[in-house]
């Protein structure tokens, strides 16, 4: 009788571990998939944000033009300038909603994230080398950008502009690194 009972307090753990291994296993998965759903929520959002961004300013450079603070060529230089940027961002969050966890294997996800990333990274350092091109135009373009209070303003504008859009690259950039942890730990975790 000792033996049968051992025998069924054995079984009875037995039992009990698989369901324990099941539970954690669906845990783990659960924490993984928020892990990566966080990052992609994030990651819309800023690019959802940037679009509606440059939208607004295809707009508010129209509305400068009208209002005569810039002359036609100007405007023009804008108007290029945030349709690219919308139009890019349009691309990004395109690209972001290629990357579905249903429907990719982590592999995949995990060469579309690192591939956005780069992009990521191009747009913003190609962005930085075109300033100086974009200012020396504007001020070719526009006369009365060469007056010494607007050269002021258009440099502390610039240097601002700068600094907060170099917080949000890097902050993104976080992000993105976010979304390939997440990726990686959850093939990791497929492999195990």
């Amino acid at each position: 009788m000792e033996l049968e009972e051992m025998k069924n307090t054995w079984n009875d753990l037995n039992h009990r571990m698989e369901k324990t291994e099941k539970l954690n296993n669906k845990l783990i998965t659960e924490m993984l998939n928020d892990k990566h759903q966080s990052a992609m929520d994030k990651l819309r959002k800023f690019e959802l944000n940037f679009l509606i961004f440059s939208i607004v300013f295809i707009f508010i450079s129209l509305l400068e033009y009208y209002a005569g603070i810039f002359n036609a060529k100007a405007t023009l230089l804008f108007e290029a300038v945030f349709v690219f940027s919308a139009g890019w961002q349009a691309y990004k969050l395109f690209l972001l909603k290629q990357m579905k966890i249903h429907t990719c294997n982590i592999s995949e996800l995990l060469q579309k994230a690192i591939r956005y990333k780069v992009l990521t990274r191009m747009h913003t350092v190609v962005g930085m080398f075109l300033l100086i091109p974009f200012f020396v135009f504007l001020f070719l373009f526009d006369e009365k950008m060469r007056t010494l209070p607007l050269i002021i303003a258009i440099s502390t504008g610039a240097i601002i502009g700068l600094i907060i859009g170099l917080y949000y690259f890097f902050k993104n950039l976080r992000d993105i690194d976010n979304l390939i942890k997440s990726y990686k730990d959850i093939k990791e975790f497929e492999e195990a």
